[in-house]
């Protein structure tokens, strides 16, 4: 469970599960020379803040902190604000009501993000320019939105991904978890799903 928070023309957040307590990122792929350890949070999961990066540069990565990442571990920091990209181009993946991850609804969703991820690969793949933002418009983690939710619905179906885009989310219903007023599955008054 490896992704990218707040990618900024200057920062990130790296985030992940595991054992690792640290990481290292730089700009070759093999000398990675930026150190940071990790803090736990109340999640469990492990998170370490990189600032003072260059915009618009590519930064390798590795947990563990090992001094060489591997092939499909980095990402590419922001232009400057108010800059538009060296390329002139910012290319955004939008997708929503994509979460069929878990419980009763994979049955009968299987395979459809899957799918559109596929579709958005062959695009890309076709003109050779990569995916700069990738949004999640809500609805991204069904049936309420739970740990087990989430990781079959977004960590299982876009690994690749976030672990070289940040992934700006949009809460949905069916994120806000099971309220106790309300019985129907998907709707609460908090977005507490516990």
């Amino acid at each position: 469970r490896l992704f990218l928070q707040q990618l900024s023309d200057t920062s990130v957040i790296l985030k992940w599960r595991g054992e690792a307590v640290a990481v290292c990122i730089g700009t070759q792929q093999d000398k990675l020379k930026i150190f940071g350890e990790a803090t736990e949070t109340e999640s469990g999961d492990k998170e370490v803040l990189f600032t003072d990066l260059k915009p618009e540069t590519a930064y390798w990565y590795s947990i563990g902190a090992a001094k060489a990442a591997p092939d499909d571990q980095f990402f590419v920091t922001s232009p400057e604000i108010g800059a538009l990209p060296a390329d002139g181009n910012t290319r955004v993946w939008l997708i929503g009501d994509s979460g069929t991850g878990g419980d009763d609804e994979r049955e009968s969703h299987e395979g459809e993000a899957a799918e559109v991820l596929a579709g958005m690969q062959a695009y890309i793949a076709k003109d050779g320019e990569p995916v700069d933002v990738f949004m999640m418009l809500g609805d991204n983690a069904y049936y309420v939105g739970s740990d087990f939710n989430y990781q079959q619905a977004v960590f299982e179906t876009y690994p690749d991904l976030l672990k070289q885009l940040s992934v700006w989310p949009t809460i949905g219903n069916h994120e806000m978890g099971l309220g106790t007023t309300i019985p129907a599955p998907g709707f609460s008054q908090t977005a507490d799903p516990d």
